[in-house]
């Protein structure tokens, strides 16, 4: 019996071993072993949030343009060549991006519709422009440095007040990116730090959301009974809502990413509110990204 037992693992071992052998010898490609033996290598690198890190090492480790991630997936090291890929009309996104869903919708970041990408692309460049910068530029100083000096003379006039050097910045430049996206401040009746603080608490709600995506479906049930951290990304939610509500029906025009949105519901492109809502979402992220916790 005993030997028995041991033949069928020794059996088993070999095979094994000898699957493995053939998986790795397929591939010329550079790249970790374990990833071109399995896809879940890599996808719990990302789940761990050392993406960065192990790219940075695998750069080192194995050099050249392209690397082996997973079994069937590759990836560009090189600057040039990741221009050239995503300049091309047929690069399109794996759907591994669709966990990036804010909405019922996709938007730039998550859409593998090359088209969709390319349209909305081009919506947003100009908004990210040396020239519309320059164009903005009183706005940047009256929201920056004026408005900063403004709340540091406020506080050195009183005596018991004190500047807080970290958090005048982090404001500064919520302001500033506030209204080159929406044309206002994002206050929702609070002050300035509470506003950053819950935008926080919903963007760490839709980047936990993404990630328990790539876990088991039961894992992934557990985020949807966060109810203090998804009150905020309904909230979020309700003021991209609000904001796009508002600038259809006043007939406000203003140099910002909102109105581009909003111009986009008319041909020929024609957008549906669905549409505008999940890029509208994508911009708010992109306001509080920069000052979150």
């Amino acid at each position: 019996m005993f030997l028995a037992v041991s033949i069928v693992a020794i059996t088993a071992a070999v095979l094994l071993f000898t699957i493995i052998i053939r998986r790795l010898s397929k591939s010329e490609v550079p790249g970790s072993p374990l990833g071109k033996l399995s896809k879940w290598h890599y996808e719990c690198i990302v789940a761990s949030g050392q993406m960065a890190q192990h790219a940075l090492s695998s750069s080192k480790r194995y050099p050249g343009a392209i690397q082996q991630i997973q079994p069937t997936s590759y990836s560009l090291t090189h600057p040039r060549d990741i221009r050239q890929m995503l300049g091309s009309p047929r690069a399109t996104k794996s759907p591994y991006y669709e966990i990036l869903k804010f909405t019922s919708t996709n938007s730039l970041l998550s859409t593998t519709d090359a088209q969709r990408a390319g349209q909305m692309r081009r919506v947003f460049n100009p908004y990210f422009s040396g020239a519309y910068l320059a164009r903005m530029e009183p706005l940047i100083l009256t929201q920056g440095v004026e408005k900063l000096m403004r709340k540091w003379d406020k506080a050195i006039e009183n005596e018991a007040g004190e500047v807080n050097f970290c958090d005048s910045f982090n404001l500064t430049t919520f302001s500033i990116i506030s209204h080159l996206v929406f044309g206002q401040e994002i206050d929702e009746g609070d002050d300035e730090m509470q506003t950053v603080l819950w935008m926080a608490d919903a963007t760490s709600y839709i980047s936990l959301r993404a990630v328990l995506q790539l876990l088991p479906r039961g894992l992934f049930a557990l985020v949807q009974k966060l109810p203090g951290e998804k009150k905020h990304y309904v909230r979020m939610r309700r003021y991209v809502e609000r904001a796009v509500e508002h600038r259809r029906t006043q007939g406000e025009k203003k140099a910002d990413l909102l109105q581009a949105l909003v111009d986009c519901m008319q041909p020929p492109l024609s957008l549906s509110s669905d549409d505008v809502l999940a890029e509208g979402f994508l911009l708010l992220i992109g306001v509080s990204g920069p000052i979150g916790r």
